[in-house]
């Protein structure tokens, strides 16, 4: 799991990348790294120590920004399903 998610973290785009392949690659790693925000919350570091050695250097590297922010993104949507959950949901009548 943690190779495919370093690959598309780490690629590099040719010079010669146009716009579109330049706006995927973009959202390709926009997409790892919410899948990354959420297997953070999953893994246990001492049953995935590859995964939590992997976390700690994007936490580190140039992409800790967008992982907090898709973290607290993803906890606030957690709180707000939660919420909903204790009150009963949302009135369907």
């Amino acid at each position: 799991m943690v190779e495919p998610l370093h690959n598309t973290l780490t690629f590099k785009l040719k010079p010669t990348a146009v716009k579109q392949e330049l706006e995927k690659n973009q959202e390709l790693v926009r997409s790892a790294l919410r899948a990354i925000a959420f297997l953070s919350k999953l893994a246990d570091p001492a049953l995935t120590p590859k995964f939590a050695q992997f976390l700690n250097e994007v936490r580190a590297g140039p992409n800790a920004y967008d992982l907090a922010q898709y973290t607290a993104e993803s906890e606030s949507r957690e709180d707000l399903y939660s919420s909903n959950f204790r009150t009963g949901g949302m009135d369907l009548s």
